[in-house]
């Protein structure tokens, strides 16, 4: 899954990917309140 992710968003490395995925999911999936400011 990060290769796919690394080659569709042009990154890097793999941490890279991970970084955007774990952003994504913070902004997508995370309840409001548990959100770091």
């Amino acid at each position: 899954m990060l290769n796919i992710v690394k080659a569709k968003f042009g990154l890097k490395d793999k941490s890279q990917a991970i970084n955007l995925v774990v952003n994504e999911y913070e902004k997508t999936s995370l309840e409001p309140n548990l959100r770091p400011e």
